[in-house]
């Protein structure tokens, strides 16, 4: 069971190394140098074609450290991989300096000091006053944060942060922008322009007192050496002696409602409701750009210039220039931004799906999004249904992949700790330590079933086999039997002939039900009423059984000393190990593909055509994470193995 950090797990690496298995949960701590160990069902669904080697991969593997590997087996994501950690992927504000950004989203101001390889998040924990952050700024080591609700202060890396506001002297609680030029502070509210000399401890507002609008809104803010200009609902403000006074102008403005400005040289740039204004005399006058002249929109949010490159766009879409703003040209697939911004040559796009940056003047963009939805590192169960691939491990997710797992979408199962996956048409049976989930359409939505409202044996459930209404389910308590689709059940144990009320494993065929059992394979031929069992004594290679499988050819069953194989219907068997070519003779899960055998063990994967006369092995040196491995699964010509903390291995 999972508390936190903390698992029950049935056996640990040592003691598979020296198969004394322990009948009792240890419980070890994650981070620990002992690591966990499931027995879980993972192949639960035949391959649709025979096993065919290796496939190029078609997936795209989400952005972070753990990607496609080149040897034979390729890695899927997964909760060990670094990726770069955003809270959300709506960001609406950026700030750029060298490897430091500065990120305002909806949940806080995430901080990275490594070009965003890595972030860590400021929220109202830290002080933040809460509300949307509209800008930041830095300078000398203090964050500014203008946010709807303040003006945030930091000087501790955005350990703790002082708001100011209105009681401050600033003209509005609600701080559209912000920026530090040459020891002064502008803040731009809905009540005018704010100015400190302090450093932000104190303001002054007085914008009808120096030439700006009286009480007028100050949408933004840029300042170069002594001029600074602000945009207003009322048209661009321009100082020159470090916004000590203003001239208003308007002539040659789209539309007097100027979202953004930005100044680069002698030329100014005013981003308006109608299109984007360009001055080349320091705000004299201004000329129009607007959609005729190949703009997507002529709403301009957002605008930024280097050189002879201009972005300008908004959300209703973001175009480019490379000729000084004489034609534009559209920035494909860029219909969400905020804000832009320009440092040591790349130009950052603030959107909702994420942080944008280009380094060759907006032609492409690279993107950083929150961690993805990734499998945990210890992978427990695989299947499919169709062409999407299911796999469960040690949280309370079935996650689901529809590009063979190189991302990935989930669903919150109800139950804890997934032990097996088991697919009957569009219905998914999903076993775990808290009973059993069951989906009738395909994902989704699901029912959890357990001891209490069901009549299941225990709520742990180890493994299950359906078809059509007759739903068997293997747990610590017995085997649990239902004949109305999982909705009410009875239990055999040892009692109705069981050899161990442990049951790890259960499959039908034939009109034979097999349990695999802690002390034995049991075997019924009533449905269940009663059952006989297979030990060591009839050739099994150990009384700890841990999953079994039949087909036409015969019978399996993974025991912890080899596996073991059966030509006449669970009588007698014949055992396989090491010396018989198995990988590992502890063997952990089966799958299987129509006269295909596929064995997971402690020490790799062992395939076998010919019913264990030879076998083919795969294991680290193939490219598998992890030679520990706890399921194996194929579809479609591809191999997808579970391993013990180092996520899921694919072999294409």
């Amino acid at each position: 069971m999972r508390i936190g950090k903390i698992y029950w797990i049935e056996y640990s690496k040592a003691e598979l190394k020296t198969k004394k298995v322990a009948k009792t949960g240890v419980c070890l701590k994650k981070y620990f140098f002992i690591t966990l160990w499931f027995f879980i069902g993972c192949s639960r669904l035949s391959f649709d074609t025979p096993f065919k080697g290796v496939l190029n991969p078609t997936a795209t593997p989400v952005q972070g450290s753990c990607w496609y590997g080149t040897g034979l087996f390729k890695s899927s994501p997964h909760s060990n991989c670094s990726y770069n950690d955003l809270p959300v992927n709506f960001v609406k504000a950026v700030f750029a300096n060298g490897s430091d950004l500065y990120l305002g989203t909806l949940v806080g101001l995430s901080i990275s000091h490594n070009n965003g390889s890595t972030f860590r998040t400021s929220t109202a924990s830290n002080g933040l006053p809460g509300g949307d952050i509209n800008r930041v700024y830095v300078n000398a080591s203090v964050i500014y944060v203008a946010t709807t609700k303040g003006l945030a202060i930091s000087t501790d890396d955005g350990v703790s942060f002082q708001t100011r506001t209105t009681g401050n002297g600033l003209g509005s609680n609600y701080v559209l922008d912000v920026f530090v030029s040459n020891g002064t502070v502008f803040a731009g509210t809905f009540s005018g322009l704010a100015r400190s000399t302090d450093g932000g401890t104190t303001f002054v507002t007085q914008s009808g007192a120096i030439g700006l609008p009286a009480s007028g809104t100050v949408n933004s803010i840029f300042a170069e050496g002594s001029r600074v200009v602000v945009g207003t609902n009322s048209g661009v403000g321009v100082s020159n002696n470090s916004g000590a006074s203003f001239s208003m102008v308007t002539a040659g403005l789209g539309s007097n409602t100027v979202n953004k400005v930005y100044i680069s040289g002698s030329n100014i740039y005013a981003g308006t409701a109608m299109g984007l204004a360009i001055s080349t005399d320091g705000g004299a006058t201004f000329t129009n750009k607007t959609v005729s002249d190949g703009l997507v929109s002529n709403i301009i949010g957002a605008v930024v210039a280097v050189g002879s490159t201009i972005i300008a766009g908004s959300t209703s879409g973001v175009s480019r220039s490379s000729n000084g703003g004489v034609s534009f040209v559209p920035v494909l697939g860029m219909t969400d931004l905020y804000e832009l911004f320009a440092s040591d040559g790349a130009i950052y796009a603030a959107r909702v799906s994420g942080l944008s940056k280009t380094t060759d003047g907006g032609v492409g963009f690279t993107t950083r999004t929150k961690a993805p939805v990734v499998p945990p590192a210890w992978i427990t169960a695989v299947n499919h249904i169709g062409e999407r691939l299911l796999v469960g491990g040690s949280d309370d997710y079935l996650y689901y992949s529809d590009d063979h797992g190189g991302t990935y979408s989930r669903w919150n199962l109800g139950i804890f700790n997934v032990r097996g996956i088991f697919v009957d048409g569009q219905s998914i049976y999903v076993s775990g330590f808290s009973g059993l989930a069951i989906s009738n359409d395909g994902g989704a939505t699901f029912s959890v079933k357990n001891a209490a409202a069901n009549n299941l044996a225990s709520n742990i459930v180890n493994s299950v086999y359906a078809n059509g209404n007759l739903v068997y389910v293997a747990t610590n308590g017995g085997l649990s039997i239902s004949t109305d689709s999982g909705n009410s059940f009875v239990t055999r144990n040892v009692s109705d002939g069981l050899a161990s009320n442990t049951v790890n494993g259960i499959f039908a065929y034939g009109g034979k039900i097999f349990a695999a059992t802690s002390a034995g394979l049991a075997v019924s031929s009533d449905n269940g009423v009663s059952f006989s069992n297979r030990f060591t004594s009839d050739g099994l290679g150990s009384n700890n059984t841990k999953d079994v499988y039949a087909d036409a050819n015969g019978v399996y069953v993974a025991t912890t000393s080899g596996l073991s194989i059966s030509n006449n219907g669970g009588i007698s068997f014949t055992n396989k190990a090491t010396g018989q070519g198995l990988v590992g003779s502890f063997v952990t899960k089966l799958g299987w593909d129509e006269g295909t055998i596929l064995a997971a063990t402690s020490d790799g994967i062992s395939i076998t055509s010919n019913q264990g006369s030879t076998f083919t092995n795969f294991t680290v040196s193939h490219g598998i994470n992890d030679n520990q491995t706890t399921c194996v699964h194929g579809y479609g010509g591809k191999l997808f193995v579970g391993t013990d903390g180092n996520g899921l291995s694919v072999k294409y």
